[in-house]
């Protein structure tokens, strides 16, 4: 039950991560910084997470500079998860 809430936990913030790095529009004003990597991003134009709308531009670029290996990351654990789950 323990490992289960652990599990819970792990998804949830991946999930969060997912919203608010890879997916997010950027914050208000600074919608003329280029992201290069939303393409495979269609069913949620226009969302702004909370936490992306409160960046600064200089957390901004830092998060789009590292959009990629955090989605390397995010994919590596759920399938971490997925092995953990299955067997």
């Amino acid at each position: 039950q323990r490992l289960g809430r652990y599990f819970q936990d792990i998804l949830l913030r991946v999930i969060f991560s997912y919203l608010t790095f890879l997916i997010s529009d950027p914050p208000e004003g600074l919608e003329d910084v280029h992201v290069t990597d939303v393409t495979h991003v269609t069913d949620l134009v226009g969302f702004r997470s909370p936490v992306a709308a409160c960046m600064t531009q200089a957390e901004w670029e830092e998060a789009i500079s590292r959009r990629a290996e955090l989605e390397d990351l995010l994919a590596e654990v759920l399938k971490m998860l997925a092995r953990q789950q299955a067997g």
